[in-house]
């Protein structure tokens, strides 16, 4: 894997537009995040990642995790969520599953496998939830 830094000026230029909406786009993911956390308040099947104290998130990303007695049923609930048009996803493969990165040493992981197993990324764009 390498890296390329090239940036052609029509993706800068969509950058620095970006840029100029970034705290109504901060403040439009957070309003999100809160939805999801009143919406499955109170759900038997999984919990909203919540972030650590004393920290300040941008949302980038909404985190559902199923309760270890669902974990098999998570490959279920995105295929059925995509067929009604709900864009669920799971989480990334975890890095020492990458194919170019097995040979390296590796520590415990099973806190991560565990949880790899029962993450579920939700949809985290506001555009479509949030009327201006």
């Amino acid at each position: 894997m390498g890296f390329n830094y090239r940036l052609p000026n029509l993706n800068a230029a969509l950058g620095v537009s970006q840029i100029e909406k970034l705290n109504n786009i901060l403040r439009s993911k957070k309003v999100l995040n809160q939805r999801y956390k009143k919406i499955f308040k109170k759900c038997e099947y999984l919990t909203i990642y919540k972030d650590r104290p004393n920290s300040n998130s941008n949302y980038w990303l909404n985190i559902a995790i199923l309760n270890k007695k669902f974990d098999k049923q998570k490959d279920k609930i995105i295929s059925y969520c995509i067929k009604n048009s709900i864009n669920l996803r799971p989480g990334w493969k975890l890095m020492h599953q990458q194919d170019y990165l097995k040979k390296y040493p590796k520590m415990n992981l099973k806190q991560s496998i565990d949880l790899y197993k029962r993450l579920i990324c939700l949809p985290s764009s506001p555009i479509y939830f949030i009327k201006k």
